[in-house]
């Protein structure tokens, strides 16, 4: 499995635009990088759009989770979910009878955006 990468390097422009705010920094530390990525089975990369979906299936379950919160959710579904993602699910045991604990690190940080887009798309 090739090895996990930062979702957001930043470029001489600076980093893309997201609303994963948090998810937008610098690379990792090249000192902490070899001890964080022994933890690592895999890593996934989401757009926005799949981070909002599970922002709004979370608030349907009463979870106010922001969209770098909802991220990880939001990765498990592109796992679960994705066509292209079954050697992976294989690769780490992932199945029907898994337990998988996801933890949102923000809550509606920003209340505004948070309503527009549990409102959803327009």
């Amino acid at each position: 499995m090739p090895a996990p990468i930062p979702p957001c390097w930043p470029s001489t422009s600076g980093c893309r635009t997201t609303t994963q705010r948090p998810w937008c920094a610098p690379p990792t530390s090249p000192l902490a990088w070899p001890s964080l990525q022994g933890g690592l089975s895999a890593s996934i990369a989401i757009s926005d759009q799949q981070a909002e979906d599970a922002m709004r299936l979370l608030a349907l379950d009463g979870v106010v989770s922001g969209e770098s919160g909802a991220a990880g959710a939001g990765g498990l579904l592109a796992l679960l979910r994705g066509e292209d993602t079954a050697t992976i699910r294989t690769r780490l045991g992932l199945g029907p009878d898994s337990t998988v604990l996801v933890i949102s690190t923000e809550g509606a940080t920003d209340p505004e955006a948070y309503a527009r887009i549990l409102r959803g798309p327009q």
